[in-house]
């Protein structure tokens, strides 16, 4: 049966390939992602249902309704899903997202909710959306404790709310896997270990039970950081690293982000038991080689962090540049690494025209950030 569902599916989307007729503008558009050539096509349909396994949806010009498939194979095939028209206040919300306004952006998400009568669709959208958009302004835009735990919080309860209202919804998924990752966050260990066991054993898209293992491995490294005792922090984080590498290894092919999330986790595990040579080894090896540009930054910096703690702070320099100069798009590890390269650089070269053209950089592109205000103070 492998690729036939693809071949019916794909002779029916050929006859409705995306136009740019005027008059389309209130239909919904979906991506398709042929899993055989990679090749993307956008089509027209109005979309009658949508939960996590495929997408019912209705091609106009043939008058016929289709089930498309979420994932063949393995391989994912809806790739997006643009509803269209949206109300007033879930445009503002987009905007606000896309700009990096998380705060506005969930507030703009929860305030459409006066649109649902006339947007069906609507509940699940501002369910998962205003989660996210919370669950990154902890991330992202807050630098106290108690910020980022009001906000993990908010996130946690609006995935959570959105798997009671709407449990076989296409944002399911994610969103239990966004309730796991804000409950660990939280230092909720079992809460947290109890959603991505559930996970794990779904039937939800291959690609989000695997990442629940990896992650289900990184939350021994975040609970051994809590641990009080010495000897539990060792055990769990002996644990966690039999565990990450091995996860490493089985999805080195076929799920490299996965493999490479593993591997980074595994570099926090190994710093965990103070041995950081290892660790700052497993940092570069994401840095260089992972799919995913935000876990290469995010790498380097580690890896500049752990050596800057051990006094190497030339070394450390090098590592904050590299994402200073390859990473410039990924804004939050780009103004971490801008501050952290300035610090070092004074450091070891004292207050010369480096380390000043760096926190000048850094003034300029992000003159309310949190580390401008720090790097201020250098």
């Amino acid at each position: 049966m492998k690729g036939k569902v693809w071949i019916v599916v794909s002779v029916l989307l050929g006859l409705c390939a995306l136009t740019t007729t005027p008059a389309r503008a209130a239909t919904d558009v979906i991506t398709i992602r042929n899993p055989q050539t990679g090749e993307k096509r956008q089509y027209f349909v109005v979309i009658l249902e949508e939960n996590y396994t495929h997408l019912k949806v209705k091609f106009e010009e043939q008058n016929e309704v289709r089930d498309i498939p979420i994932e063949q194979d393995g391989q994912r095939i809806l790739v997006d899903v643009q509803r269209r028209p949206v109300p007033q206040k879930y445009a503002e919300a987009m905007m606000a997202y896309q700009k990096q306004e998380y705060a506005e952006a969930f507030e703009s998400y929860k305030a459409s909710a006066a649109a649902v009568a006339e947007y069906p669709w609507l509940p699940g959208y501002i369910r998962f959306h205003a989660a996210d958009a919370a669950f990154k302004e902890a991330k992202y835009a807050q630098f106290d404790e108690a910020g980022k735990q009001k906000w993990y919080g908010l996130a946690a309860e609006q995935f959570d709310k959105l798997l009671k209202e709407h449990p076989k919804h296409r944002f399911a998924p994610d969103a239990h896997m966004g309730l796991a990752r804000s409950l660990m966050r939280q230092n909720q260990f079992d809460r947290a270990r109890a959603a991505f066991t559930a996970i794990e054993n779904s039937d939800y898209p291959s690609g989000v039970r695997e990442a629940a293992r990896v992650w289900a491995a990184r939350l021994l490294v975040e609970e051994a950081n809590e641990a009080s005792a010495r000897e539990k922090a060792e055990a769990l984080l002996n644990e966690a690293i039999e565990k990450l590498s091995q996860l490493n290894q089985q999805y080195k092919e076929n799920r490299p982000e996965l493999a490479y999330l593993a591997l980074l986790s595994e570099g926090y595990a190994w710093q965990g038991l103070k041995k950081y040579p290892k660790a700052e080894d497993l940092f570069e090896q994401v840095g260089l080689r992972s799919p995913d540009d935000e876990m290469r930054a995010e790498a380097f910096n580690s890896r500049g962090l752990s050596l800057m703690n051990r006094g190497d702070s030339r070394e450390a320099l090098l590592s904050f540049l590299r994402v200073v100069v390859l990473h410039y798009d990924i804004d939050s590890e780009y103004q971490r690494a801008l501050y952290y390269a300035a610090k070092s650089s004074k450091d070891y070269y004292g207050t010369d025209q480096r380390f000043k053209e760096l926190r000048q950089r850094l003034q300029v592109r992000f003159p309310n950030s949190h580390w401008t205000k720090l790097a201020e103070q250098l």
